[in-house]
């Protein structure tokens, strides 16, 4: 290469390299950034006011009920003492539910599977009032599912370990855990060698 064609090579590289520098890097930062506003929570309940809690779906309903400061005790499918570190993990999910997105111009609930909804979600509140969340189809990704409060317009996506987690408690009823039995060696008789 010629030493004139390396200089103007060069030259124009020095020049490429000003014009990022100056007019790009060192460009003010844009203050009007559009920023996605976070939805509002589904729910937002305290966990404690909570007094009764049904999950519904499929033609199975598990319910659960408490005294105020009294142990979760199941009354369907069968009654009894309820598995309170699983329906304090559930409630924790649920009482305080924010949803991924929120879908300002929804069609039909028929189009989410809200019409009827695959599972229903009801908290009873100290103060006697209820707040449903209804629960509808999973989304085409497969990572949430459709939802809507009862009683209010729109519908919001909402994790599917939620919905997995309201399907567990029908499927499986948070009956505490009960102790399995230690096992046991039984001493047997040694064998003497025949003389």
């Amino acid at each position: 290469m010629k030493p004139r064609t390396t200089l103007l090579v060069v030259g124009v590289f020095l020049a490429l390299l000003a014009y990022v520098y100056l007019g790009e890097l060192r460009r003010p930062a844009a203050t009007d950034t559009a920023t996605t506003p976070t939805p509002a929570p589904l729910l937002s309940v305290a966990a404690d006011q909570v007094l009764g809690l049904s999950v519904s779906g499929g033609g199975k309903e598990t319910r659960l009920a408490r005294q105020v400061g009294s142990e979760w005790q199941l009354e369907a499918p069968v009654p009894g003492p309820a598995d309170a570190s699983r329906v304090s993990q559930f409630l924790g999910r649920v009482a305080m539910l924010n949803p991924t997105r929120s879908l300002d111009d929804a069609g039909p609930l028929e189009e989410y599977g809200l019409a009827p909804p695959a599972l229903e979600v009801t908290l009873t509140l100290a103060d006697g009032s209820t707040q449903v969340l209804r629960i509808g189809a999973e989304n085409p990704q497969q990572t949430a599912y459709y939802a809507q409060v009862q009683g209010q317009a729109g519908v919001h996506l909402v994790a599917a370990l939620t919905v997995q987690s309201a399907q567990g408690m029908l499927d499986t009823p948070p009956v505490p855990p009960t102790a399995t039995p230690a096992a046991t060696s039984t001493p047997t008789e040694a064998s003497t060698p025949a003389s």
